[in-house]
């Protein structure tokens, strides 16, 4: 796993960030606002409506192509050494680096077990937490319960 995934995943610019733009700071800019129409300028305006009406806002840009790309080439590895160098490389003390190893469970169908010789798999998306088909899990990987070491497997691919 590359040293620096968390920057690659999450330290990236965010889309949507307009503070430095004046002209849309201006529409709703009270100074600017009083000089064109002073009774138009509202008495209180809450912060929802001066973020919806300026567009000042920012939007969540993850890149998780990179961490996909790393599980995928995984395949037949056992699974305790991949999350060991997981673990080496995204630390739980760093909120940001622990966001990057929570999408893991997106990706990968950790908690497996065979029953009637079918895998099934508790998916994280799941509410209920009820186990499922491994088809029926948005998971293309999986840590195989059959082998031993438990290695990643993947199914469909």
């Amino acid at each position: 796993m590359r040293h620096d995934m968390r920057e690659v995943i999450i330290e990236r610019p965010r889309e949507g960030s307009h503070w430095g733009h004046r002209r849309r700071m201006r529409r709703v800019d009270p100074k600017h606002v009083a000089k064109a129409d002073p009774e138009s300028l509202p008495l209180r305006m809450g912060h929802k409506r001066w973020v919806t009406l300026s567009g000042n806002y920012k939007l969540l840009n993850e890149n998780l192509a990179p961490l996909r790309r790393y599980l995928l080439k995984q395949v037949n590895r056992p699974w305790n050494k991949v999350w060991s160098e997981v673990c080496a490389n995204l630390k739980p003390t760093s909120t940001v680096q622990q966001h990057v190893r929570d999408h893991i469970g997106d990706f990968v169908a950790i908690h497996t077990f065979v029953k009637d010789g079918v895998v099934w798999a508790t998916s994280r998306r799941r509410l209920s937490g009820a186990p499922d088909r491994l088809e029926h899990t948005p998971c293309e990987l999986y840590v195989d319960p059959r082998t031993s070491p438990a290695e990643i497997a993947g199914h469909g691919l």
